[in-house]
């Protein structure tokens, strides 16, 4: 890896792990919501409250929205932590004290309204990453710390450990924070553009007023609260478009279901049909996007940090206030009502803001259809990505292996960090493999399995081989990008049929072969395949082979395994000797054989290793299962598999996979077995 993708691969990392900060602060956000609509709705509820709680709405809504930005920051350095594998306490302890201190000292200056109104945001956004170099940077202080109590492992121990360390790093944030602020670069170069953007005509400002609102959004601060500090609202008080005021204009046109037009995204996410988790983020937003309040999709999708939602969600606002102003202007509509409260619904404000125009509410459905045709293409693009189910339905389109398998929640689970970082980083590269795959990119090579006593082939593994050019992607890291993926039932049934397709031609030479099939466990829990099985495999010599780690604590894995042997499969446990490993586990599964890794063949060549080889080979006869060697690569492996009583082999040593034909043509070099063969095994 380059140094400048070392770099890339770095900011990826901590680009994730802010879109993780965001979403933790789910729960967070539909509190403050609810908070939100409370204040503005009880008063009319309960009359008995207005007196108490009017007063103290404004204080509410911008007491909350300065918590959020607290909480964010420590939600922020506690996932940057994980991603980097820092301190996640450390890491939020420090953000605590660091922001604390910084807000102290700007408080007691004569700018501390305007700290608190735009220059606090943006430190609780940045303040993470300038810790997080810090602690990167400084790591060395750990090694010299490490020198105090030597021996102890208590919490207090680790604690005095990290003590210089956190001291360092806190002086460093408060210090790179302060240069910011004092310095304002930021804050003057948006300051001017918002000069800019107020001697513009009126259309022309509110459009770069609404962009530059959308582009805090998507940064994770709130726009609402940072546009009104560095572009006078005196903007939003002249005429435009049929309103005499622009702001009323703007909830009218551009804010249904808050900023970005949320009820247009929630329904462009009900109409890809992609993805289950933007459906249920959708359905949480929905009771809070109908009072225009989007921080749920916001932070739960999340858009804030997402390359693929943050264009629409600046452009549809901008698209609606342009095509909205010419329809308002065509119509001759007028808007000659009082300006609603924001957090009345979208339809019942057109229709207040008009004092009952008709037209207003239609323009307004116009509205919400436009920007959902404008989130459409880009929320079915983030779902190809993103979208386990998508992904699947893809997988199972490239190698046409039918639509009838539907998509199961793979066996593997993910933490809630892995399930925001990682997935979204795996499912883009199995999109990027699926743009090339197809079925011609793979193929099903078979590899003899030897009978050691008859001297003759017993059976095939069938192996799945990938062409490795045209896809660029070795076997093992598809193999294992399509395992993390949960899409494993894919690719085990593309072996199935083409073993279905081969076993005519492939048992003419050896009708009572045994032809293998690796299964992986998440294909056990569909019936439909296991079904497909039976109906086109049982009864022909089919052997499946399930890793150790299938049999472990499934009853359902059971049920079902018992169920294909009474189908007439045989059930084999797959590289016995790698996961976890259970002697007690023997005694209660049901199977035919057992594969030993090649791990345990290669070191069983002598000493503790070898006595422990020839007694779990002699515990399997003794079970009643068939005992087969994987890997045997060398004429000393052979003789050592031969010597504790194994059987059946297969290996390199015999002859590699191969594919269809050449595996039917293969003969076992009789002259060169024989010579390791014939001290040990009596001819037949």
């Amino acid at each position: 890896m380059t140094e400048w993708q070392g770099v890339k691969a770095t900011l990826h990392k901590g680009l994730l792990a802010y879109r993780d900060g965001f979403v933790v602060l789910l729960p967070v956000i539909i509190l403050g919501s609810i908070i939100t609509l409370a204040g503005y709705w009880l008063p009319d509820l309960v009359p008995s409250t207005a007196s108490t709680i009017e007063p103290l709405q404004g204080t509410i809504r911008v007491g909350w929205i300065r918590t959020l930005h607290f909480v964010a920051l420590l939600s922020i350095s506690i996932c940057l932590a994980h991603a980097f594998g820092e301190d996640a306490v450390m890491a939020a302890v420090l953000g605590f004290t660091a922001y604390t201190t910084v807000l102290l000292i700007e408080l007691s200056s004569d700018q501390a309204r305007t700290f608190l109104n735009h220059g606090a945001p943006v430190i609780a956004i940045l303040l993470p990453a300038i810790l997080m170099v810090g602690l990167r940077l400084f790591r060395r202080v750990d090694g010299l710390s490490k020198r105090w109590l030597p021996g102890m492992e208590t919490l207090m121990a680790k604690s005095l450990r990290q003590t210089p360390r956190f001291v360092v790093c806190y002086l460093w944030a408060v210090g790179v924070a302060m240069v910011l602020l004092t310095s304002d670069l930021p804050g003057n170069a948006i300051a001017a553009l918002g000069d800019w953007a107020a001697q513009m005509n009126t259309m022309v400002g509110i459009l770069i007023r609404v962009i530059i609102n959308q582009l805090f959004w998507a940064l994770g601060i709130h726009g609402s609260l940072m546009i009104d500090a560095i572009i006078p609202a005196g903007m939003l008080d002249g005429p435009i478009a049929g309103a005499d005021r622009v702001r009323k204009f703007y909830l009218i046109v551009a804010n249904l279901g808050g900023t970005g037009m949320g009820l247009s995204l929630i329904l462009a996410i009900f109409l890809s049909r992609r993805d289950a988790h933007m459906r249920n983020v959708a359905k949480a937003a929905m009771p809070f996007s109908v009072f225009n309040i989007n921080e749920v999709l916001i932070f739960g999708l999340p858009i804030a940090l997402n390359p693929y939602l943050i264009l629409p969600f600046v452009l549809v606002p901008v698209v609606n206030i342009t095509v909205g102003a010419w329809l308002f202007d065509w119509m001759d509509l007028r808007l000659v009502g009082a300006t609603p409260s924001f957090v009345v619904p979208p339809l019942i404000n057109g229709w207040l803001a008009t004092d009952g125009d008709i037209r207003a509410p239609l323009i307004q459905l116009v509205m919400i259809a436009l920007g959902t045709a404008i989130y459409l293409p880009f929320v079915r693009r983030y779902a190809r990505v993103v979208s386990w189910e998508q992904q699947y339905r893809r997988a199972s389109a490239s190698l046409a292996v039918g639509d009838s398998l539907n998509p199961i929640t793979p066996l593997h689970t993910h933490s809630f960090q892995q399930s925001q970082s990682d997935l979204i980083e795996l499912y883009s590269r199995v999109d990027a493999l699926l743009k090339h795959l197809d079925g011609n990119h793979l193929t099903v090579h078979y590899q003899p399995r030897i009978c050691l006593r008859t001297r003759r082939i017993n059976g095939y593994e069938a192996l799945l081989r990938l062409d490795e050019s045209g896809i660029r992607c070795s076997l093992m890291e598809f193999l294992m990008t399509f395992e993390r993926a949960g899409m494993t039932k894919v690719l085990d049934m593309w072996v199935c049929r083409r073993v279905a397709e081969d076993i005519g031609t492939l048992r003419s030479g050896h009708p009572d072969s045994v032809i293998s099939i690796n299964v992986h466990p998440d294909s056990l829990r569909d019936m439909e395949l296991l079904e497909w099985l039976v109906s086109n495999l049982s009864g022909r010599g089919i052997e499946l082979e399930i890793v150790e780690r299938g049999f472990v604590n499934s009853s359902a894995t059971m049920e079902r395994l018992t169920w294909l042997r009474k189908h007439g499969f045989r059930i084999a446990i797959d590289d016995f000797g790698t996961g976890n490993s259970n002697l007690s586990m023997l005694r209660h599964v049901k199977v035919d054989a057992i594969k030993l890794d090649r791990s345990l063949v290669v070191g069983a060549s002598e000493g503790n290793a070898r006595v422990i080889f020839e007694h779990a080979c002699s515990m399997c006869r003794g079970l009643g299962k068939e005992v087969i060697a994987e890997g045997v690569e060398t004429a000393e492996e052979l003789r050592v598999v031969l010597e504790a009583g194994v059987e059946v082999a297969q290996g390199w040593y015999f002859a590699k996979a191969m594919p269809l034909r050449e595996a039917i043509a293969y003969r076992l070099p009789v002259i060169d077995l024989a010579n390791e063969l014939a001290p040990m095994v009596p001819q037949s």
